[in-house]
């Protein structure tokens, strides 16, 4: 079982959001986390977007269709992820609350993630991500763990390095153009791969 008070990433729901945000520099990104409903464990993330999330819609339409592959897979939403478009700007994304908000009524357990976006750099010892819980409908800052550091830290450097970051599609890519998998199973083993011999 997870450890009271900790949420588990494993290492390719840690790695697209980071990656999202590493080929959007200079945008706001959004995204959502696909996990069990047993353990709140993070198994995957879906990029949707990189734009202001309050000014779109397709949030709410990316939230219904992956919904809906979840259910097929028995998995559930359970949470969301966002980085700010300004480096400076350390508040809560409105709409990924808003979103969250209402994953929380399906899933209490369910998760914010603020990627730190000053932390995006291969010489930063800063923690790339805050994780928030819900507690009495207030979004609170909260401890996690990854499954496994070592491996994620070696994989975001080496990404960084050779520009593996910009193989990463969200769904406002595959709304236009729908050849590109917002579900990345390319990259996904990718990382897999990357991940697996420090991992065993």
């Amino acid at each position: 079982m997870v450890p009271e008070g900790k949420a588990d990433f494993n290492c390719i729901s840690y790695a697209k959001m980071i990656f999202h945000a590493l080929k959007y520099p200079h945008c706001a990104v959004f995204g959502l986390l696909v996990g069990s409903s047993e353990r709140v464990i993070c198994i995957d993330a879906v990029p949707v977007l990189h734009e202001p999330a309050s000014l779109n819609v397709v949030p709410e339409i990316a939230l219904a269709l992956v919904d809906s592959q979840c259910a097929y897979n028995s998995w559930n939403i359970v949470g969301v992820y966002f980085c700010n478009e300004l480096l400076d700007d350390k508040n809560l994304d409105p709409s990924a609350v808003r979103i969250a908000d209402k994953i929380a009524l399906i899933f209490p357990q369910a998760l914010i993630v603020q990627i730190v976006n000053t932390a995006l750099r291969a010489d930063s010892s800063e923690a790339s991500i805050i994780v928030y819980n819900s507690q009495n409908k207030v979004w609170r800052p909260k401890k996690f763990q990854l499954e496994n550091e070592e491996a994620v830290s070696s994989l975001v450097l080496s990404a960084i390095q050779n520009k593996l970051f910009r193989e990463i599609t969200d769904f406002e890519n595959h709304l236009d153009n729908p050849s590109n998998d917002h579900w990345n199973c390319a990259l996904n083993e990718k990382i897999e791969h990357h991940c697996s011999p420090l991992v065993n």
